[in-house]
């Protein structure tokens, strides 16, 4: 009965200390990136600053959900917010950290990078981790305490503040992204099998992405029989394979009713079979072609599913370990 409550007493007093501790995090809201990055990109970019503030000493992130219904009732005391330009075939970033309540910008940073998707993370990876390195090393403005007057005076000298430089946590190996249906790794292309393998760890994105994969391959089998019905249709028609027109004169000039007649049916089954064939391949290729856009999302989603699932799954374990030895008792909390 007594180990009982002694488990119970610590209990109480790891949750009061992590309580405390969480009070004293600032929370940050991050913005939705703007710019000329499409909704998938801008959801990457988003992440990736999202994971880093997380991981963050110090620092507690919003409600994604919560910071987009209303920034003012978030509780956010501190904004991050990014801009993203194409120029000249490069991506100019623009990472700005903001007080939410006075509008200050207490820091900034900008980078460009080449026009592909790797290097755009990199980049942003890289100054967020500036950014918040930063915030962490600013000093905290204190109270001057009364100083107690002597008969002599003392100089003293101002001892050295040390700071502890923040590292930028590192995101997991297996983050994916993806640039239509192509999937990409450390800004190397990835395999269709190799990317089954990263996402066997989560079910959902792994079925999700076989779904698109098959639906871009009947696409393109869709597109390639509309061609081949368009191109048929069209040479039927162009080889024109009846009589000509002076068929159904006879030799002597006179006119000959029955070939004249034979001529237009002839003439009204060739251009029929060869228009049957250009409308049903057009509606095949179309066909294809829908298949291969949705495609693109497909994988885009199983991408984004699996980066979520594989990023957040080990931040949010805690294990609480009780080791007695006679009447003492140790407490380890592992986050």
């Amino acid at each position: 009965m007594q180990k009982i409550k002694k488990i119970i007493f610590v209990i109480n007093i790891a949750l009061l200390i992590c309580a405390t501790a969480m009070a004293d995090d600032k929370k940050v809201a991050v913005l939705e990136p703007t710019g000329v990055l499409g909704a998938n990109m801008r959801g990457i970019v988003r992440d990736e600053i999202s994971y880093i503030i997380a991981n963050t000493d110090g620092y507690v992130l919003i409600n994604r959900q919560l910071t987009d219904q209303n920034i003012n009732e978030s509780g956010a005391e501190f904004l991050f917010a990014t801009n993203i330009e194409s120029a000249d075939g490069n991506f100019n970033i623009s990472c700005t950290f903001i007080d939410a309540h006075t509008g200050h910008i207490e820091s900034q940073r900008t980078a460009q990078s080449s026009n592909d998707p790797q290097s755009l993370i990199v980049a942003v990876r890289a100054k967020t981790g500036e950014i918040m390195a930063s915030m962490r090393q600013s000093p905290v403005q204190t109270l001057p305490e009364p100083v107690q007057a002597q008969p002599e005076p003392v100089q003293t000298q101002p001892e050295p503040v040390q700071t502890q430089t923040a590292q930028t946590p590192q995101p997991v190996a297996n983050v994916l992204i993806a640039d239509k249906r192509t999937v990409y790794a450390n800004g190397r292309e990835l395999s269709q099998h190799e990317v089954r393998e990263m996402m066997t760890v989560t079910r959902e994105a792994f079925l999700l992405y076989n779904r698109g994969i098959k639906r871009n391959r009947n696409g393109n089998i869709w597109m390639f029989a509309g061609v081949a019905a368009i191109t048929s249709g069209v040479a039927i028609m162009a080889t024109k394979p009846f009589e000509e027109k002076d068929y159904y004169y006879r030799s002597d000039g006179n006119y000959n009713l029955r070939q004249y007649y034979r001529y237009q049916t002839n003439r009204a089954m060739v251009y029929g079979i060869g228009g049957v064939l250009v409308g049903t391949g057009a509606v095949a290729f179309l066909t294809g072609a829908i298949q291969k856009g949705t495609s693109k999302n497909l994988i885009r989603r199983a991408v984004d599913m699996h980066n979520r699932d594989s990023r957040y799954s080990s931040a949010s374990n805690m294990e609480l370990k009780f080791d007695f030895t006679g009447n003492d008792m140790r407490l380890t909390l592992n986050f």
